[in-house]
């Protein structure tokens, strides 16, 4: 390795502004984009959306999945999340490349889902992904990691909270430990985790379990534990009204006026019936 020599090592003096007198100005080459090019922006009359039904979060949020799993449901047989229309009901054949269980799988698909899907797919459109999401540039589907990335960013803009944490930090200034309340804001998962909260309170626990695809009953089961104690007595009272009705007996709201009559009819009658 060479030497330095002791010049190299001497201080540097103040940087000067080299003159700019005499220097030839660069000459601009013209515009960077002109008007000959063809535009790439996709025609609003060819764009596959403008053809199709409404494709907005609670239809996506409908097949229950992961955000990755839904927007890459297909209507082709040959992919490993498709649509299924061969049984008595429609529902989703997984492969089992697909899915962490490695396993084929025939999956149910929920009826509200289902009638969205065929109401706005003619038949002459169904093929490729149920959720094309086509880009405005040039058309074709955009890539899935975009779409989950954009969905998080809308949900922290509209300021959705699905979650708020404590944390302990230091404060710059002051040096000290101060708490202060985390936001988590609504990501593509959420779709999945509302699908649940939804069903909980419309089906039983093992249905549940096999409509998520939950390997334990009891990661199922979290999701009964938020259910409010007003929308269990509301479907208890709604289910002994339809079973009173069926089997003839008197409404609650009758059998109450029953209860509250005055204790001394209720022994003058068991008087007379003695007699």
């Amino acid at each position: 390795m060479r030497s330095l020599s002791p010049q190299w090592l001497k201080p540097l003096g103040p940087r000067t502004k080299r003159p700019t007198e005499g220097r030839k100005k660069k000459v601009p080459l013209g515009p960077t984009s002109p008007p000959s090019l063809p535009q790439r922006r996709h025609p609003p009359e060819r764009c596959p959306a403008r053809r199709r039904g409404p494709v907005d979060g609670y239809n996506l949020g409908c097949v229950g999945t992961a955000a990755s799993e839904a927007l890459a449901v297909s209507w082709d047989e040959r992919e490993p999340f498709a649509v299924d229309l061969s049984g008595r009901f429609p529902a989703f054949a997984i492969e089992a490349r697909a899915q962490k269980g490695r396993r084929d799988e025939r999956l149910p698909m929920t009826p509200d889902f289902a009638r969205w899907l065929l109401d706005n797919t003619p038949a002459g459109e169904r093929h490729g992904r149920v959720f094309k999401l086509p880009s405005l540039r040039d058309g074709e589907p955009i890539s899935i990691t975009k779409v989950t990335v954009a969905i998080g960013r809308i949900g922290e803009a509209a300021g959705v909270v699905v979650a708020t944490n404590d944390k302990q930090v230091k404060d710059k200034e002051t040096g000290e430990r101060v708490t202060v309340t985390v936001k988590k804001f609504a990501t593509a998962h959420d779709f999945r985790r509302a699908f649940g909260t939804r069903w909980a309170k419309k089906v039983m626990p093992a249905v549940l379990q096999r409509l998520m695809r939950h390997r334990s009953i009891g990661t199922t089961m979290k999701y009964y534990v938020g259910i409010e104690a007003d929308d269990v007595a509301a479907d208890l009272w709604a289910k002994d009204r339809a079973e009173s009705n069926i089997l003839g007996n008197n409404r609650p709201s009758e059998a109450q006026t029953v209860d509250a009559a005055p204790a001394t009819e209720t022994q003058e009658t068991l008087d007379n019936e003695r007699a």
